[in-house]
């Protein structure tokens, strides 16, 4: 790879020079402008020491040094119009040394030395013109990074191009991309690659009508180094929207509609899987009088894959009103009617909703709302139905509750939803319980924040009955002393009561919840608690929170802290026959953080966080303390990062440091 590389910065350079003295006199061919380079020289120190409750002990020390050149460029071939954009070049050496030592005396020493190379370029054809082109190339070797673990080389390859015409009649644009991943130095290598063509086709008459058209083709492989079977999916994706809209004085009406197919084809953990959707989606509003509106929507929705076949229909209509922007009534009308491969389900629900707002005095107001809803659900179910639910981890030791009752525990998978081929292992990256009919995740820290889940499980249902469900929700808010304080709080309770079918093989579940709460808002703090009482049929919980934070600004910088505290209670109902036994769980969150100015050039950081967790689910402290600082001078810049942290649990206590430092001189 290298001397490819070498070739294309050669040849470019070259070109930079004028073809002839009376071209350069009229025009340059390549015209190279805003040059930067700078080279960078980077340490990381990373140690871990683990002890068992057993008094068995493991300590993990990686060392990583790097050095870095970076050359960055703009470009313009014949002028700006005709093709501009950027070009850069990265090249440096990486070496990694990793210790390991266990208790029963073995250790083990690694050390592995690589190059990275990567060049990245894009530009733009013809960029004032009716027709433009931009494009992107990218490839390279890159040496990646993992804690206590060896580091891997991934050979990243990515072009692609988008053209877009720009009119008033019918503007369209066609993009194109490819990516290939390819890895060496995992314990097992993979190859992953996607392509993915696009047209996407625009039409607006006047301000009455906007209709889109887009067609999508995707296509990706994953396949493990030395596994014959190799993950394929084939997506294809076509919908076209409307909207038109129209006025009469005005009274404003809008008419959406818009039609979905998707066909998904391929091969997953060697077995075949294909899935095809049709939806198509109708939606009016319509203003009837100055304060009162009118719409409805209907939803239709055809799927036939390998799990699951499933074809729903729905349709809602709705009437509001608005009294003098205080009072908004609005009345409700719901239907729908789903089946599945295993039994069918029927709807049809109304509600009736209020909402109430006053302006008070000295910026203050006050909220109510009532919502009533009243409704009829007949299910005939005889086997157990597949799903699959998308999640967001938001923080460690969140829990996700799943949608649908009596899972069936052995039929749980979790994946990534951004790369499926990567498995989630029980009771290392997750945990599982169940509360009466509910499902409940528990995700630990080895899943990061920000991670998407796919969770497929198979759920049982079982039954041939007719019931009617009532819901009744009352909420309020007050806002006093310029909104400085706000009260809330929330009241709602369904009933689900039997009209025909056996109760022993379905069981209604009644719920209740309440929430009060109270939020103090200043300028340099906030404080905060809350209450929840949330009982089901069989199961209660009740949620305890409250917290502090508070800025301040101090001679050279701004000093934080916040203070929250979660204390929960699980717990049977009177009615908990298949209930969990009483449980409780308790845990406080400290954190305290500086960052301000060091001697004028620098800028300082100071963090620390504790994490205490008590109760019958899990007994864990932590503990952690960080710096950071960054500053330049002339043409240099320096930036170092420094952390301690203590993990205590039941089981293992472990101690990790991480120290990081970067020099950058720029030219």
């Amino acid at each position: 790879m290298g001397p490819d590389r070498k070739t294309i910065l050669i040849s470019l350079l070259l070109l930079a020079l004028p073809l002839s003295d009376a071209l350069a006199e009229d025009k340059t061919f390549l015209l190279l402008d805003n040059l930067r380079q700078s080279v960078n020289f980077s340490y990381l120190y990373n140690y871990r020491r683990f002890e068992l409750e057993d008094s068995s002990k493991s300590t993990r020390t990686k060392n990583n040094f790097e050095e870095n050149y970076r050359l960055d460029m703009d470009y313009v071939v014949f002028k700006p119009g005709i093709l501009n954009g950027h070009f850069s070049f990265e090249g440096g050496l990486e070496q990694d040394h990793l210790s390991t030592s266990s208790g029963g005396g073995s250790s083990r020493n690694r050390y592995s030395e690589a190059q990275n190379f990567r060049h990245n370029l894009n530009g733009t054809f013809f960029k004032w013109q009716p027709i433009t082109i931009d494009f992107y190339s990218s490839q390279g070797t890159d040496r990646i990074q993992r804690e206590f673990a060896d580091s891997f080389d991934q050979d990243l390859t990515s072009y692609g191009f988008t053209l877009l015409a720009k009119n008033h009649h019918l503007p369209f644009h066609i993009n194109y991309s490819s990516t290939e991943v390819d890895t060496g130095g995992l314990e097992r290598d993979f190859n992953r690659t996607s392509e993915t063509y696009s047209l996407g086709v625009s039409h607006r008459y006047g301000s009455l009508s906007q209709t889109n058209l887009n067609v999508q083709n995707s296509q990706s492989r994953f396949s493990l180094r030395g596994d014959p079977d190799t993950d394929r999916v084939d997506i294809r994706t076509g919908s076209l929207r409307n909207s038109l809209t129209w006025s009469s004085g005005q009274k404003n009406r809008i008419l959406s509609s818009s039609v979905t197919g998707r066909s998904e084809q391929g091969r997953l953990n060697a077995e075949p899987r294909k899935t095809d959707y049709f939806t198509w989606n109708e939606a009016l509003n319509w203003q009837l009088g100055k304060a009162l509106y009118a719409g409805a929507a209907y939803t239709m929705l055809d799927q036939e894959g390998t799990f699951l076949d499933r074809e729903s229909h729905s349709g809602r209509a709705f009437l509001r009103h608005q009294f003098v922007k205080s009072l908004t009534t609005e009345l409700d009308l719901e239907a729908s009617e789903e089946t599945l491969s295993g039994g069918s389900e029927n709807e049809a629900f109304g509600s009736l909703s209020l909402f109430y707002q006053k302006k008070l005095r000295q910026q203050n107001n006050f909220t109510l709302q009532f919502t009533q809803r009243y409704g009829e659900i007949d299910r005939e179910f005889d086997e157990d139905i597949p799903e699959e639910e998308v999640h967001a981890v938001t923080a460690p030791f969140e829990q996700i509750i799943l949608g649908n009752p009596n899972i069936l525990l052995d039929s749980i998978e979790i994946r990534s939803a951004d790369s499926p081929e990567i498995v989630f292992e029980e009771n290392f990256d997750y945990q599982v319980t169940q509360s009466g009919l509910l499902t409940i995740i528990t995700i630990l820290p080895e899943i990061p924040p920000g991670t998407n889940l796919l969770i497929f499980y198979r759920f049982r249902e079982r039954s041939d009955a007719k019931y009617r469900e009532k819901s009744t929700r009352v909420g309020s808010s007050l806002g006093l002393l310029d909104n400085q304080l706000r009260l809330y709080g929330s009241w709602q309770e369904t009933r689900q009561d039997l009209v025909s079918g056996d109760i022993d093989a379905f069981r209604l579940n009644d719920s209740r919840q309440i929430t009060l709460g109270m939020e103090w808002l200043q300028q340099s703090y906030s404080a905060g608690a809350e209450y929840r009482d949330f009982e089901l049929s069989f199961d209660r919980h009740l949620t305890y929170y409250a917290f502090f934070r508070a800025t301040r600004p101090m001679p050279r910088g701004l000093l934080s802290f916040g203070l929250s505290d979660t204390y929960t209670i699980f717990e049977p109902s009177d009615a908990g026959e298949g209930g969990l036994p009483r449980r409780k769980q308790n845990s406080i969150n400290v954190n305290a953080a500086y960052r301000g100015a060091f001697y004028g050039r620098g800028r300082f950081g100071l963090t620390s966080n504790y994490f205490n967790s008590r109760g019958d689910f899990v007994e864990r402290d932590n503990v952690s303390l960080g710096m950071d600082y960054q500053t330049s001078y002339g043409k240099f810049a320096l930036f170092l990062e420094a952390k301690v942290t203590w993990r205590l649990t039941d089981t293992e206590s472990s101690r990790e440091d991480y120290v990081f430092t970067k020099l950058t001189r720029y030219f």
